[in-house]
């Protein structure tokens, strides 16, 4: 008898994307790798409408220390995380009175950007993420509209949400959902990652990776990472602390990357449209769907993204860009 195919729990389980926690909880409870200034949105992407400053207002008050480390650590994804945010609530304001959207993001940590956009909508979206230190559960998600389960990403499973009573609200599945770079944890088998995460999606839903990426030309990785640390990240952190990280975490996550072309040969195996909506150094966010209505009204409803020229290596991304269909 054939065996049965092992459920991704069961294939991470002795990965060292597990063993990670206690770095991740020392950083979540802000014993290390603390920004040294304070992180604020630029503003020129204020400056789009009330909503963004409203969205980027209510994102910082709800940053936890975890949160603080990552805007400090990915340039201009404080920004991006508010741009994609707003447009969210825009579309949720859309729908007619009873209607909601349902979105969940991948582990992220406290789920910042889950409770600004819950809050903001005052009941239009319904948010969930997942996280793997309980501690401050029950003290941060205290918005009726937003959600947080105990667990890796790969144990959201439809069969999960569904006997727990708590989550039955998302029993339809999601409307978008956003991979806050947690594949690259785990390992390189993005079509199988996706699959898991589309069974927790609409058939109309959208996906969005937020991801950083190899390079076919390792030169250009690097150059890209200079850019990152001494441009962007020596604003927040120390040397020792960027070596630190980059030593200690990141090496083992580098393993566990794709280049940019593996990305979307995954997603175009899952989904019929997809579109490059950011890029900061190696990192990329790509939004995906089988719905070319909800993919445009999506996109239709972004403001501008903010990312200086130093620091874009993909071109003018005012205007999305296409991917598939080319």
């Amino acid at each position: 008898m054939e065996n049965q195919k092992k459920t991704l729990r069961e294939k991470y389980k002795d990965r060292p994307c597990m063993e990670k926690t206690e770095h991740f909880a020392q950083i979540s409870s802000g014993l290390i790798q603390v920004p040294h200034t304070d992180i604020l949105p630029d503003q020129k992407f204020l400056s789009q409408g009330d909503d963004v400053e409203r969205y980027c207002n209510i994102y910082k008050r709800n940053m936890t220390p975890f949160y603080k480390h990552y805007c400090a650590s990915i340039p201009f994804v404080f920004e991006e995380q508010c741009r994609v945010g707003v447009a969210l609530l825009r579309m949720a304001n859309c729908l007619s009175d009873g209607q909601h959207l349902t979105f969940y993001e991948t582990e992220s940590q406290y789920g910042t950007n889950v409770r600004t956009l819950a809050e903001l909508a005052s009941g239009k979206v319904l948010a969930l993420t997942n996280g793997l230190h309980k501690e401050k559960f029950e003290e941060l998600f205290r918005d009726p509209f937003s959600y947080c389960c105990l667990g890796y990403f790969c144990d959201v499973t439809p069969q999960f949400i569904q006997s727990s009573s708590d989550l039955n609200v998302f029993t339809d599945g999601f409307d978008v959902v956003y991979e806050n770079a947690t594949f690259q944890f785990y390992d390189k088998d993005r079509f199988e990652q996706i699959a898991h995460l589309k069974e927790v999606m609409k058939d109309d839903g959208i996906l969005i990776c937020l991801e950083k990426l190899h390079q076919i030309d390792t030169v250009e990785y690097e150059k890209r990472e200079q850019v990152k640390d001494e441009k962007y990240k020596s604003l927040y952190f120390s040397a020792n602390e960027i070596m630190w990280k980059r030593t200690v975490v990141l090496a083992g996550m580098q393993e566990l990357q794709v280049d940019y072309e593996t990305l979307i040969s995954a997603l175009k195996q899952h989904f019929s449209y997809i579109y490059l909506l950011w890029n900061s150094t190696n990192f990329y966010e790509i939004a995906a769907s089988n719905s070319l209505q909800k993919i445009n009204d999506f996109l239709s409803l972004l403001p501008l993204p903010f990312i200086p020229k130093e620091f874009s290596f993909e071109g003018d991304l005012n205007v999305p860009k296409r991917v598939w269909p080319i």
